[in-house]
């Protein structure tokens, strides 16, 4: 992997990224409560095979891994994480459109910029996109809900080790804990989901 490189965002964030191998390049963007290395280091995708023989740019969200972030909820619009993905690929100078993909809020960030600039990408991969939070069913902002609180509960490590060690099962959760994000989220919503995590029960 190559050493990472910076960018600065109009409100004065940093977001780390890196850019590794000879173009074409394909992209991958995380989800919330992770980052690249985090992905790699929990073995969740092998996001690496996505650019066989070609170039891997990958980046952390704002306030994850190695990019900055403030406690401010607007911060974490999806419109925002697409407006940074943007950033990031005017930073790595990608001016041919990309091949991207993303899971749970990088998909909400990848669809979001493919919407405000879609000359940008050639061909998006959504991996467990998160659903709206205004709009979506039920159960699954119940387990946005639930699964917030358990973050608060046990810390952010130990809530993504249980979600890298959890069996899958057929069935969503249902309630818990009544800690809600709508008082600390943007109106668009905001994702914590996982293909693992959102099949367990917390």
């Amino acid at each position: 992997m190559c050493a990472d490189t910076t960018v600065k965002t109009a409100d004065g964030q940093t977001i780390a990224y890196e850019l590794s191998g000879h173009r074409p390049v394909v992209g991958y963007a995380h989800g919330a409560l992770l980052s690249r290395s985090a992905v790699r280091g929990l073995d969740l995708f092998d996001i690496d095979a996505l650019a066989p023989n070609g170039a891997l740019l990958t980046y952390d969200q704002r306030g994850h891994g190695q990019s900055t972030g403030r406690p401010v909820a607007e911060d974490y619009c999806f419109e925002q994480a697409a407006s940074d993905l943007l950033a990031v690929l005017d930073a790595a100078g990608v001016d041919e459109p990309i091949d991207f993909a993303g899971s749970s809020l990088g998909a909400a960030a990848v669809l979001y910029a493919a919407l405000i600039a879609p000359e940008r990408f050639r061909r998006l991969a959504l991996l467990i996109p998160p659903v709206s939070w205004e709009t979506g069913p039920h159960h699954m902002r119940q387990w946005y809900a639930d699964a917030a609180d358990r973050v608060e509960q046990i810390g952010p490590t130990a809530w993504r080790q249980d979600w890298a060690d959890a069996e899958p099962s057929s069935t969503l959760p249902g309630t818990g804990h009544g800690s809600r994000f709508s008082s600390r989220r943007c109106g668009s919503g905001f994702s914590i989901g996982s293909c693992r995590s959102a099949r367990k029960r917390l």
